[in-house]
């Protein structure tokens, strides 16, 4: 009696397998600027400058030279969906970085144009409904989210991340993420960080979502037909299937 070899097929078909991370994306500042309390000691109205140099010269007091950082970022280029989220920013050096600081990190609540679609040379600090307020830290609190702090050393890169910076970059709903910065630290000398003008200006490090990614799987197909007759020339008789 002839043996009957049986041919299984084996066909490949997706799977839905567990996501794949995306790498980390790196988006560029769209905008900064440091407000200073006063002008000068005769003008008792806050002013605008380039770049970022926040400073605090006295806990509790107020002194014409403090100055807050403002740091923008246009969201819509991310969306919301994030899974993690870094502020970059470099320190400078030399008469421009002489020590280590601490600083403190807010972010803009939506709601207030002025502060989320300033520029240098637009951007009134004082007006109405501003986030500026003449108190100690230069800001008010209903309006700002606190994010946490950092600790900056001389020419060395900040890497600030907080569960509240994610929180706070994911509940952004009008396309723009505003960072604001005021140093702790008393005294000392300038904090000056690299800008938008620089080679490495201020930067959110984001983690994108989960990217899903089709996999292999095999699986068997239905039995072939069934052939009378000897097994054809090479084949396994007791395995089954063609070598």
């Amino acid at each position: 009696m002839p043996i009957k070899p049986t041919i299984v097929l084996m066909l490949l078909v997706t799977a839905s397998l567990p996501a794949i991370a995306a790498e980390p994306v790196e988006v560029v500042a769209s905008q900064d600027l440091t407000v200073r309390r006063n002008s000068n000691a005769q003008v008792e109205q806050p002013a605008v400058e380039k770049g970022i140099h926040p400073k605090s010269i006295k806990e509790d007091e107020k002194n014409r030279l403090d100055r807050i950082a403002m740091i923008r970022f246009d969201s819509q280029s991310f969306g919301k969906d994030v899974r993690g989220a870094a502020l970059l920013l470099q320190a400078r050096d030399g008469d421009m970085h002489k020590e280590r600081y601490r600083f403190r990190v807010y972010g803009v609540r939506d709601g207030d144009k002025e502060d989320e679609t300033f520029t240098e040379k637009e951007y009134k600090p004082a007006a109405k409904g501003s986030l500026y307020d003449d108190s100690s830290n230069m800001i008010d609190r209903q309006q700002v989210a606190t994010l946490g702090s950092f600790t900056s050393e001389p020419g060395k890169q900040v890497q600030f991340s907080s569960e509240s910076l994610l929180a706070f970059i994911r509940a952004d709903k009008n396309g723009t993420v505003t960072i604001v910065i005021t140093r702790e630290t008393e005294n000392g000398g300038n904090s000056v960080f690299e800008d938008t003008r620089s080679q490495n200006p201020p930067k959110l490090k984001l983690i994108a979502p989960e990217a899903a990614e089709p996999a292999e799987e095999a699986k068997p197909a239905e039995d072939a037909p069934e052939q009378d007759g000897p097994p054809a020339p090479g084949s396994d008789v007791e395995g089954g299937a063609s070598q």
